[in-house]
Formats: structure tokens, C-alpha cells, sequence
């Protein structure tokens, strides 16, 4: 997978924080401004969290004279609650429009919030400058609780260094800088240090939701949705990238984009993938980038993957890892070719990509599909099943493709112990597939539209096809064809990637 790396490089950017000010309060009809010594009143703070070092209050609301960062003096700005606290405070804000940029250059909580849901955050960041919270802490923890990012310029949240938290927060329509050399458009960004969010919502970004480069990332329990180029986006990140029990819908591209880097993604919903300019609409891409750090490697368990508009799961690039316990349904609904599961470019070459327990059912075109020299164990899967046959092309060239696997151009896979049936065309087809390393055996092929088995362009004889349990398929169980015969239409090219 030939991907440019972002090219985030520490020092390319500018924090163009703004300077902050605030207007003192103005004599009305009803009497003079409160007296410094006058407490504000009618502002409410978020509950302090058991165990705070320090606590400093800002209320937008209240006055800026006599301010002195208690709840009855509390300061104007969530920047200047920070600049006054000890290392390792809290800022408690109460809620309201903060008309600023933030900058967090020391361990510090800021709460917006006490609720555990993104829908309780009352503290909302908006700002014409670029960047809504920018943490750059060095060694120092930070705790981001109950805020409300709108409409950033560049990201809602960047992360140079430092543990980041975000909790129970919204990141809403990021959009680009206007300088062409460093556009951005994130919802959150991390370039550095370690990302955690939990229970947040970033939505409707010009580009990914999140993107984690040269940091380790924990994202969990939040919702990610509407984004303009995906909605996560791993490349080179530290560590096992944990991506955990999300919801991901409607991202433009994927929803999550695994490049030359090691991640869990497990129990997540997504759904209704878009395509991008060049027809790419995936639940999860695996692959590597130029000048990375080598091929990723993925442990993707128990997720639900539909209507995806083409691929519900892509791996590539030799790419390693296992595919466990998903279910993959109802992809490829508008590309003019696409499958359920797709591995290309020498996926698991080096370890054969491990697929078990899963449910891959109704997807357009091919269930699982392995060509360009990919690896599989295709094993213990409960469905492969009802994959609806469609006319696709390859060149001037087009027939009817509805198989539950398909194994081309030199890939090789076990193929065991697995439920095949009623799909559209062809249970099993191969053609060119490596003879070494495959095995088709010991599986239920029944009531399939065409044939149980076809073996095309074979030279082995098809010496890897084994015993198998053969029912209702409703034009013949196997059909074993000589080297160079290929009457049958197959559409093996790699998937374009990015």
C-alpha cells in the first residue's frame, strides 16, 4: 500500500494561539458593577474530583475584576485558570461559550463536566485561531473532561506530548487551516506522547476524526461519524493501539485505516463506510506506508462490519494477524466491485492470516477473497453465506461474480471446516491458486446457486481439494478443470487502496 505518511513533523507547526482578553463588567441601569469583594453568583461548577492537588474556577459569565480563581471569584478564561494553576490542578468551568484557544503546557484536569457521556458536556471551545486545545506537557498528565470543541481550525485537540485523557467530550466539524503546507482538519491529532479517549463523540471533520502518528492511542466507547476521510487513522503509532467497543458510521473512506502499526480492534460497530473521490469505501483497511515501519499487525475480534459501500475488512501489504469472531454483512452495496473480506499484496506471507469464527454473510461479489501472493487459514467459520451475485468488469471483459471464497493469483489458504452455502454462484472457486499451503477440506458446501467447488487454470490437478460435504448445490457439487481452462469469469485485481 503506497501511502504518503503525513509528514507531522515536530516544529512544522504554529500554535498561533490567540492572546486572551477579557472586558470588565460596565455600570448598568440597574446600579454599579459588583464590588471585587461582591461573590459571583448563579454559576454552577462541575463536582471536584475526589484526590485534587489544587482547584481554580472559571465561570465565562463572571466578572474580571477581583478575580481570583475561587468559586466566588473565579477567573474569566479557561487559559488564564490554567496559567494560574499549580502543576497537577484542576480547572473547574462551569458552563458556557469560551471564545479562546487552549494551550496546556503542564499536568492539569480541566473539567467541563462530571457526567460519564460526551452528551453532558456543557463547556464549549470555539475560536478563530487555529487549534481548540493543544497539549504540550512533557512528562505531565492531562485530564480533558466535558468540553465541547466546535468548529476547530486545523484540530480540535492536538496532543505534541504528555498523557492525554478526554473524556465524556465532543469534537465537531473540524475544519482546515488555510495554510496549504499544513491543512490539517482533524478532530483530534496526537504526534507525540500517549491518547486516550473514552466515552467522546467526534463527528463531521473535514478529514479523519482522529489521526494518531508517532504516539501510543487508547480510543474507546465513543463515537465517531460523518468524518471526511475516515474515522481513525494509525500510522507508525507506539505500542498496541487499543481500539475498543466504538461506534463508527457514515466516515468518508473507512473507518479505521491501519498503517505500519500494531493495534487490537475489538467489539466496535461500523457501518455505512462512503467512498472517497476514487470509489474506496472499507470498514477497516490494513496496510503499511512508504518510509514507515514496516507491516502492520492486527488482532481484529468481535466487531460488526456492514453496508459498507466495498470491502467490509481489506488487508494488504503483508500485513500479519488474526480475523476473529466478526461478523461481516451486507458490504460492497455500491461499489461496482467489492467483497466481505479482501486480502491482497502478500497479506500474512510471512504468518498466514488467521479467519475463525466468523459470520460473513449477504456481501456483494465474494465472501472472502485472497490474490497477489496473500496467506490465509480460513477455518471454523460459521457462515459464508448468501453472497449476492453481480455483473462486475475486469477490462473489456465482465460476467457474474456471487462466490463465498475465491482464491487467486498465487494465494494459498486452508480452507477448513467451514459452513459454505447458498451463495450466488460458485461455494469455492480458485484460480491460479498456489497449490503449496492450500488445503480445501472437510467443509459443508451445500446449496450454492451454481457449483460446490471449481478449480480453474490449475496445474496441480487440484491435489489441495480434500474431502468435503457436498448438498443441494444446484448445477454440480465440483468441477475440476485442467491447466489453462478458465471458462469461468473471476475478477482478482488488488483493490485500489488510498
Amino acid at each position: 500500500m503506497k501511502h504518503l505518511p503525513l509528514i507531522l513533523a515536530s516544529g512544522a507547526w504554529s500554535l498561533a494561539l490567540a492572546t486572551l482578553s477579557c472586558s470588565s463588567s460596565s455600570t448598568t441601569e440597574a446600579g454599579p458593577a459588583p464590588s471585587p469583594n461582591t461573590a459571583c453568583t448563579g454559576v454552577s461548577f462541575p463536582k471536584v474530583p475526589a484526590g485534587s492537588s489544587s482547584i481554580v474556577y472559571v465561570a465565562k459569565s463572571c466578572p474580571t475584576e477581583g478575580a481570583d480563581g475561587t468559586a466566588d471569584h473565579p477567573y474569566n478564561s479557561i487559559q488564564q485558570g490554567l496559567n494560574k494553576s499549580d502543576k497537577g490542578g484542576a480547572v473547574m468551568v462551569a458552563p458556557g461559550t469560551y471564545d479562546e484557544s487552549v494551550s496546556v503546557h503542564q499536568g492539569a484536569a480541566i473539567y467541563g463536566s462530571d457526567g460519564d457521556s460526551s452528551d453532558t458536556a456543557g463547556v464549549t471551545i470555539q475560536s478563530s485561531s487555529p487549534y481548540g486545545v493543544t497539549v504540550d506537557s512533557g512528562d505531565g498528565d492531562v485530564i480533558l473532561q466535558g468540553l465541547k470543541v466546535i468548529k476547530p481550525i486545523g484540530a480540535g485537540i492536538w496532543v505534541v506530548s504528555g498523557s492525554t485523557s478526554v473524556l465524556a467530550s465532543q469534537v465537531t466539524g473540524a475544519q482546515p487551516t488555510s495554510d496549504p503546507k499544513l491543512k490539517l482538519g482533524f478532530g483530534i491529532l496526537a504526534t507525540g506522547g500517549k491518547l486516550t479517549i473514552a466515552k467522546s463523540t467526534i463527528d463531521s471533520a473535514d478529514q479523519e476524526g482522529v489521526v494518531v502518528q508517532n504516539a501510543e492511542v487508547s480510543l474507546s466507547d465513543s463515537h465517531l461519524s460523518n468524518n471526511g476521510a475516515g474515522g481513525i487513522h494509525l500510522e507508525n503509532s507506539i505500542g498496541n493501539a487499543q481500539i475498543l467497543n466504538n461506534t463508527m458510521e457514515s466516515n468518508t473512506l473507512t473507518g479505521v485505516l491501519v498503517l505500519s502499526s500494531q493495534a487490537t480492534i475489538q467489539g466496535n460497530t461500523i457501518t455505512g463506510s462512503l467512498p472517497n473521490t476514487i470509489g474506496i469505501a472499507d470498514g477497516i483497511i490494513v496496510g503499511s506506508v512508504s518510509g514507515g515501519m514496516g507491516a502492520s499487525h492486527v488482532q481484529i475480534q468481535g466487531n460488526k462490519i456492514s453496508q459498507c459501500g466495498r470491502a467490509g475488512l481489506l488487508l494488504s501489504d503483508k500485513a500479519e494477524g488474526e480475523v476473529s469472531g466478526n461478523e461481516l454483512t451486507d458490504n460492497a452495496g455500491t461499489a461496482p466491485f467489492g467483497a466481505g473480506l479482501w486480502l491482497q499484496g502478500g497479506a500474512g506471507a510471512v504468518n498466514p492470516i488467521k479467519i475463525t469464527g466468523n459470520t460473513i454473510a449477504r456481501n456483494r461479489f465474494i465472501g472472502v477473497a485472497l490474490t497477489s501472493q496473500a496467506r490465509g487459514d480460513i477455518r471454523d467459520n460459521m457462515e459464508i453465506s448468501d453472497t449476492v451475485a453481480v455483473s462486475a468488469f475486469t477490462g473489456a471483459f465482465f460476467g457474474v461474480v456471487g462466490d463465498g471464497v475465491s482464491l487467486f493469483e498465487g494465494a494459498a489458504a486452508t480452507v477448513q471446516n467451514n459452513v459454505i452455502r447458498k451463495n450466488g454462484r460458485f461455494g469455492v472457486i480458485t484460480d491460479q491458486a498456489s497449490p503449496t499451503g492450500s488445503s480445501v477440506e472437510s467443509n459443508q458446501i451445500t446449496d450454492n446457486i451454481d457449483t460446490g467447488i471449481v478449480v480453474q487454470n490449475d496445474s496441480s490437478k487440484a491435489s489441495f481439494v480434500g474431502t468435503n460435504t457436498f448438498s443441494g448445490n444446484q448445477m454440480m457439487d465440483q468441477h475440476i478443470l485442467t491447466a489453462k481452462e478458465t471458462p469461468y469469469f473471476v475478477k482478482s485485481d488488488p483493490f485500489t487502496e488510498q
